[in-house]
C-alpha cells in the first residue's frame, strides 16, 4: 500500500464514523509463524521443480516478501500488529443507506479492500465506531509497522475547524471552510490572486464576520490618494467614518 491510501475514505462525500484499532503482537510468535510459513512455501517450490513444473509465481513473491519481513523483524526494524478498520454509515432511509453502502464498497474495492457488512452484528458494529475505545467486532488482519503507518490520514480535504469564521465552500467535498487564524502562533495572512480574483471581497467578508466575534478591524487602504483608515468595532455606538491620513 502507498502512503495516505485511506484518503478516498476520509474525503468521502458523506458523513461517516471511522474507527481504527491497533493491537501489538509479540514478535517471537510472529517469527515462529513466519518461519513455518517460509518452510511450507520453500517445500512447495522445491516440489514443483523436482516434478519439472514451473513454480507458482505468486508463491515465489510471497516467499520473498516473507523472508524480507522475517529479516526486518529479527533486526527489530519492524514490529507486527493486528489492525481493525470499522465504518458506520447513517442515512435518512433504507434506500439511501443501501446506495451509500454500495458507494463505500466501490471506493474500498478500488483500493483492493473487501468491505463486509456486519450482518446480524449491527449493534456491536455501531458501538465499535463510537468514542468508547472498545472493539466489539474484533475483525482484524496482520500488518507490519511500515504498512500500518500508511493508514493514518495525514492529508484531508476537510477544512472545517471547531471555531472561527466561515470563508466559503470547499469544492472538493462541499463542506464548509471554517478557520480562526488567531488560534495560530502567527495570525498574519497574505492574500494573493490575479486582478479581479476577489481579494478585496474576501478581506471585506472576513472583516464583517470577524466583527461578530468582538474583533476590532482597522482597514488601511493607501494608494496615490491620501490613505483611508476605518476603525470598526461591535462596541461602537455610531457607524464608522473614514478620515484621510496626511502623507508627508
Amino acid at each position: 500500500v502507498t502512503a495516505n491510501w485511506l484518503s478516498p475514505l476520509i474525503n468521502f462525500d458523506h458523513s461517516l464514523d471511522v474507527s481504527m484499532f491497533i493491537y501489538p503482537i509479540e514478535g517471537k510468535g510472529v517469527l515462529d509463524d513466519l518461519r513455518r510459513k517460509i518452510t511450507e512455501m520453500e517445500a512447495e517450490i522445491n516440489s514443483d521443480i523436482q516434478r519439472g513444473r514451473i513454480p507458482n509465481i505468486e508463491t515465489q513473491i510471497k516467499l520473498e516478501d516473507a523472508k524480507a519481513l522475517q529479516e526486518q523483524l529479527a533486526k527489530g526494524a519492524e514490529r507486527f500488529y493486528q489492525f481493525g478498520l470499522y465504518i458506520t454509515l447513517t442515512a435518512d432511509n433504507l434506500e439511501e443507506l443501501d446506495h451509500l453502502t454500495k458507494q463505500i464498497q466501490s471506493t474500498l474495492g478500488a483500493l483492493l479492500i473487501i468491505a463486509k457488512p456486519a450482518t446480524l452484528q449491527m449493534e456491536p458494529g455501531f458501538k465499535t465506531t463510537q468514542p468508547l475505545g472498545q472493539d466489539y467486532l474484533n475483525v482484524t488482519r496482520n500488518m507490519d509497522t511500515t504498512s500500518l503507518a500508511t493508514t493514518f490520514p495525514f492529508t484531508s480535504s476537510e477544512l472545517t475547524a471547531n471555531e472561527g469564521i466561515m470563508y466559503g465552500i470547499n469544492e472538493h467535498n462541499d463542506s464548509l471552510v471554517i478557520f480562526d487564524r488567531f488560534t495560530m502562533e502567527n495570525a498574519n495572512t497574505v492574500i494573493l490572486s490575479k486582478s479581479g480574483g476577489g481579494k478585496s471581497f474576501l478581506v471585506k467578508l472576513e472583516s464583517l464576520r470577524s466583527l461578530m466575534f468582538d474583533a476590532e478591524v482597522i482597514v488601511a487602504n493607501q494608494r496615490k490618494k491620501p490613505g483611508l483608515n476605518n476603525l470598526s468595532s461591535p462596541r461602537t455606538t455610531s457607524s464608522p467614518k473614514s478620515f484621510y491620513l496626511s502623507i508627508r
